[in-house]
């Protein structure tokens, strides 16, 4: 990953990263929770979550129109959104991180449903978080997502993905204090649309990168750090 982000994949009864010494080959880990597909990025860990097949929405729903679709919010977060799954259903969208539900810390959990034609989003949990993690500077915040993907056996075995960017405004203080607890809804909403706008390289693309100017300093990643274990 680059500077500026931290991920993390926990995959129960999956592959972990092997590496063949005779043959010079680092053979990549599969994660169920992470969206497939060459619209992400795949060069540490390879999605193997067809979030494509989570489109259908009922007639009507705007949400669910282009452009709110898995390519338009990838699961670097450079789009300043996360792809969600939208509870009971075999619904997915696009969830901008300046709002309401993202700076209240909602999740959402699609039941694991019995069907002959499943969706990505059955037995998937998913939280996103915009926050000003204790003790970082005042310019600084986090863009945070989780996945969780279980299957039907008992008890189940469930794929986590996870990843939280760090990135510091360049020059203004954007949170009154260096304590999480006092960020306010305002000010977490307006530092995620400042994000969204201006932090990113290619946004919205695989190979997405925080600006040299938008990184945290190594004391703020690595308090940032700290919050996305416990994340």
């Amino acid at each position: 990953m680059q500077a500026g982000s931290f991920e993390e994949e926990r995959s129960l009864g999956e592959d972990i990263e092997l590496t063949n010494a005779s043959a010079s080959l680092s053979i990549l880990p599969n994660n169920a929770a992470k969206c497939s597909g060459a619209d992400q990025d795949q060069r540490r860990l390879i999605g193997t979550l067809n979030c494509k097949d989570a489109m259908a929405n009922p007639t009507g729903s705007k949400r669910i129109a282009n452009p709110f679709r898995p390519n338009k919010c990838p699961d670097n977060l450079s789009a300043g959104a996360a792809w969600m799954c939208s509870g009971n259903s075999p619904d997915g969208y696009c969830l901008d991180f300046a709002t309401n539900g993202v700076v209240g810390r909602m999740t959402k959990s699609a039941a694991v449903q019995s069907s002959t034609s499943p969706t990505s989003c059955q037995g998937v949990t998913t939280k996103a978080v915009v926050a000003h993690p204790h003790g970082t500077g005042k310019k600084v915040g986090v863009l945070a997502f989780k996945r969780v993907k279980c299957n039907t056996s008992v008890p189940p075995v469930c794929a986590v993905y996870k990843v939280v960017q760090c990135i510091t405004h360049p020059t203004k203080n954007q949170f009154r204090s260096r304590k999480e607890v006092l960020a306010t809804a305002d000010e977490l909403k307006k530092f995620a649309k400042l994000a969204k706008a201006n932090a990113w390289d290619n946004p919205g693309t695989p190979t997405a990168s925080i600006k040299l100017t938008w990184r945290c300093s190594d004391e703020n990643q690595g308090i940032a750090d700290g919050w996305a274990r416990a994340f």
